[in-house]
């Protein structure tokens, strides 16, 4: 996995924008592994791991827990970024809402959301993203109508992590 981030780092791939993927990406810059500050302490509330990705517990909400993501660089875990900020991502949900990650075979992760307004049918929506340095960068962004009454299974990715 080291390997394949440097490679893309090497081919100086630039911050994305949304879409799909035959949408020009926009103009940006992502932190290098090389450039990069670790994390100043080791996670401690580590949940998962996969790959040159560790997931680690940082905050816990009633019905979620949120997830900060760490890649291994250089000097150890570094803290990956989303739109310039520490990555921050929620898992789990109640009836109206549902958060949830998939690590996905490239490395790149997708986020998946729900909202419903009656528990029975949920906008869905999937943002996937790459790992470019220690940055996630979207590359395609899918929205779906899921009706739980008839298939409630695939509501389940929604509510986990699964990686």
């Amino acid at each position: 996995m080291r390997s394949l981030a440097r490679a893309l780092l090497a081919l100086a791939l630039v911050s994305a924008g949304c879409g799909d993927d035959d949408e020009p990406r926009a103009a940006g810059t992502t932190t290098t592994l090389e450039d990069v500050e670790c994390a100043s302490t080791e996670p401690t509330d580590v949940v998962a791991t996969h790959g040159d990705l560790t997931f680690a517990v940082v905050d816990t909400g009633a019905s979620v827990d949120v997830l900060a993501v760490y890649v291994e660089a250089d000097c150890g875990l570094a803290p990956l970024q989303l739109d310039r900020e520490e990555a921050r991502l929620a898992i789990g949900g109640s009836v109206t809402h549902a958060e949830g990650i998939a690590c996905l075979d490239d490395g790149g992760l997708a986020v998946l959301s729900a909202t419903s307004d009656d528990g029975e049918t949920y906008d869905a929506t999937r943002v996937t993203y790459e790992l470019v340095g220690v940055s996630l960068v979207e590359v395609d962004r899918e929205t779906a109508t899921i009706d739980a009454t008839s298939d409630a299974a695939a509501l389940d990715p929604y509510y986990r992590l699964d990686c």
